[in-house]
């Protein structure tokens, strides 16, 4: 799946929770104002044509998505759901689970024609993304049977670097992130899958703890850039200082950001 359709597939996404947050307070002004005429408040108006902006965009961009993934009579479907919702994209209906919330009818038919295109987009993202990290998991094997001894993380990450540039053409070390203070660089990038991989290097515990301190420095820098999505911390050790069940404990207690994995080896090395 090209990098385009994820992003795509995001961004739709989030265009649909703006949606639901506009339906939201919607509803909660007309709990607040009982007997109030919506349509003459400037307030209502205006967050109704938030909403109504969303979802139609919303359509369109579903639209877009399936075109690119080549369904002409799925996009044939989503025009014809966009005219016969002309109108209605705004309005407000109340919730049939009788629990005295507010709905969108034509938001959730949006959400529905999206459901499919994300599976379809997602699903083949995430099957590439297991690949990645099925071969940064092996990097001890790798090394091994390179019959390696490496003495830093360079020799590591070409090592891997190179396995993983079999199975994905766009696969890097030349990855840059660029924040306005500075310039973060992940060890191996691709792209496509919007993912990366932190290689730390320890031979002694010491080198561990250090390294996973410099790994939640790389989380703040790595973040909030919508061109990168998942990131691998892989700790090759020398020796098993910590197990992999310590290092997650670690992340737990630590609040460490959802995006990041840790992968915790034990390889050759001194």
């Amino acid at each position: 799946m090209n990098r385009e359709e994820i992003l795509l597939a995001d961004h739709i996404s989030d265009t649909l929770q703006e949606a639901e947050a506009s339906v939201r307070k919607l509803g909660n002004w007309i709990d607040q104002n009982t007997g109030a005429h919506p349509e003459q408040e400037e307030e209502f108006v205006l967050e109704s044509d938030v909403l109504k902006h969303n979802v139609e965009k919303t359509y369109r961009d579903c639209g877009i998505l399936a075109e690119r993934l080549n369904l002409p009579k799925f996009v044939d479907k989503i025009s014809e759901k966009l005219e016969s919702s002309r109108g209605k994209l705004s309005e407000l209906i109340v919730s049939p689970y009788d629990d005295g919330s507010f709905g969108c009818d034509a938001l959730y038919q949006a959400s529905v024609l999206f459901e499919p295109l994300s599976v379809m987009v997602r699903g083949n993202a995430i099957t590439g993304l297991e690949v990645f990290r099925t071969i940064l998991e092996n990097t001890s094997k790798i090394i091994h049977e390179r019959g390696l001894e490496p003495k830093k993380e360079l020799t590591v990450r070409n090592e891997v670097l190179a396995i993983v540039s079999y199975a994905f053409r766009d696969a890097t070390k030349d990855v840059s992130i660029n924040k306005p203070m500075k310039v973060y660089k992940p060890d191996i990038g691709v792209p496509s899958l919007m993912a990366a991989a932190e290689y730390k290097f320890a031979s002694s515990e010491q080198e561990v703890k250090t390294a996973l301190d410099g790994i939640s420095a790389d989380m703040k820098g790595y973040g909030n850039d919508p061109s990168w999505r998942s990131f691998f911390a892989v700790i090759y050790m020398t020796r098993p200082f910590f197990t992999q069940k310590d290092v997650e404990l670690h992340f737990r207690v630590s609040r460490a950001e959802l995006s990041w994995t840790p992968i915790v080896l034990v390889g050759p090395g001194n």
